[in-house]
């Protein structure tokens, strides 16, 4: 089936006059519309609206956030950086009980700009630009670090992408 928006959605399904289970006291729920409603959810926005977003963190204090929400379906986020940054940064998760995997894209215009990540995370970086929870750039630019939960250590990858 075709991707749905979120109105169509909402008036296929939910529209209290025009939707499919407007009435269903007096009419009964058939099979094939509750077939119709799994795979026009499985196709829409609403299975894909959390994997596709692009969450903005704030870069410009000392403590860079990843909030990855609090529903079961949040378990993995893309993040991107607010602004670029030239100073230290300390890492920060948030309501990450089910995360396990996130995307951090970011601009750094000093090579003084660490990043300081938690207890728990590694990284086996080709650029030994990592030591010690710190990740040290030695260059300017923008990158991409991901994330993934492997038992109770988070795994993180490092790499720069082309200017834009």
């Amino acid at each position: 089936m075709a991707e749905l928006s979120k109105s169509d959605y909402e008036n296929k399904y939910n529209n209290g006059t025009t939707g499919l289970f407007k009435d269903n006291i007096t009419e009964d729920i058939e099979a094939v519309d509750v077939r119709a409603e799994v795979e026009d959810t499985a196709d829409s926005f609403v299975n894909r609206l959390d994997e596709m977003a692009l969450f903005s963190v704030d870069t410009t204090g000392a403590t860079i956030t990843l909030t990855f929400g609090n529903g079961v379906l949040a378990y993995q986020r893309r993040f991107r950086g607010s602004a670029s940054f030239s100073t230290p940064k300390t890492i920060a998760l948030a309501f990450n009980t089910n995360a396990n995997h996130f995307t951090f894209i970011f601009e750094i215009t000093d090579v003084a700009a660490t990043l300081t990540f938690p207890s728990g995370f590694l990284s086996n970086d080709a650029f030994s630009r990592w030591s010690s929870l710190v990740f040290t750039s030695l260059e300017t630019g923008i990158f991409k670090v991901t994330g993934d939960l492997y038992g109770s250590s988070w795994i993180l990858e490092f790499s720069t992408l082309p200017a834009v």
